[in-house]
């Protein structure tokens, strides 16, 4: 799936200007597409380029600012994305991407309502938007409205079955909806920082998962604990370094309740947190 400007786009004029030359539509649009092909093989910095090319020869090229701006987005630079989708929108107001990627920059700049207003305008224009309900969704579980937060992301499955980090979320926004469940990830989580911080060694780690079970062992069941794996698998993928201590919390849980298949699944997703953090 890709989350920029694709080929179904509106036809416009059937020739641009470039300085003293003509150039079709449909070649400038081959060159947008290359530009979407580099995203979708992993290459952001190769699409930026591409795409600041196409620009400062054709400035009102939306299509190029709304890949711009997906291309940043990938590089870290969030208010760099807001200005390019921001522009983006200026020369296409209908483009419910751009509206999405201006939505996805502010919510890695921590302003969800922004990013919820932003997802609302991408889904007026295209209700059938996996990626904005997914979006919508992120935002909602920042503003802590738990319930809605599911009931988008299961909307993006409903349009997207294969939508991974929407069946995660799906399971995380479910997990916290429910109190205790919500609080007993977060004491999980505190342990799983400290010890990542050198706070608790091993031995201490160990006794406070234990006095952590003995306090809660009535909530402790085989799926809460997936849930929790289900979590440690969203911060594998979004490389947060203490996910490795939780998955370690969690195969001790798994443990601690005897259940074989558990024990192997929490094992494996530790074993794959070291690969990926070369622990």
């Amino acid at each position: 799936m890709r989350f920029w400007w694709n080929r179904n786009r509106k036809k416009k004029s059937q020739e641009t200007q470039r300085s003293d030359q003509f150039i079709t539509e449909n070649e400038l649009m081959k060159l947008v597409d290359t530009s979407a092909d580099l995203l979708d093989a992993g290459q952001p910095k190769e699409a930026k380029k591409l795409c600041l090319e196409l620009i400062k020869i054709f400035p009102d090229c939306a299509e190029a600012w709304s890949n711009l701006a997906f291309a940043e987005l990938q590089l870290g630079d969030n208010k760099a994305a807001a200005t390019a989708a921001e522009r983006s929108l200026s020369l296409e107001p209908l483009s419910a991407i751009a509206w999405h990627n201006l939505g996805e920059a502010y919510q890695n700049m921590e302003m969800p309502e922004k990013a919820l207003h932003y997802n609302n305008r991408s889904l007026t224009i295209d209700a059938q938007n996996a990626v904005s309900w997914g979006g919508r969704g992120a935002a909602l579980m920042k503003l802590e409205r738990y319930e809605e937060a599911e009931a988008c992301f299961e909307k993006a499955l409903t349009i997207n079955p294969d939508f991974e980090i929407a069946k995660l979320n799906k399971e995380v926004s479910h997990l916290f909806a429910d109190t205790k469940s919500r609080d007993l990830l977060l004491i999980t989580l505190g342990i799983a920082i400290h010890y990542s911080e050198g706070k608790l060694g091993q031995n201490v780690i160990l006794s406070e998962v234990q006095r952590f079970v003995a306090s809660y062992r009535d909530q402790l069941d085989h799926s809460l604990i997936r849930s929790f794996d289900c979590f440690a698998q969203m911060n594998i993928k979004n490389q947060l370094p203490f996910v490795v201590y939780f998955c370690h919390i969690n195969y001790l849980l798994a443990h601690i309740i005897g259940d074989s298949d558990l024990l192997k699944l929490c094992s494996s997703r530790l074993e794959k947190a070291k690969a990926v953090f070369n622990i």
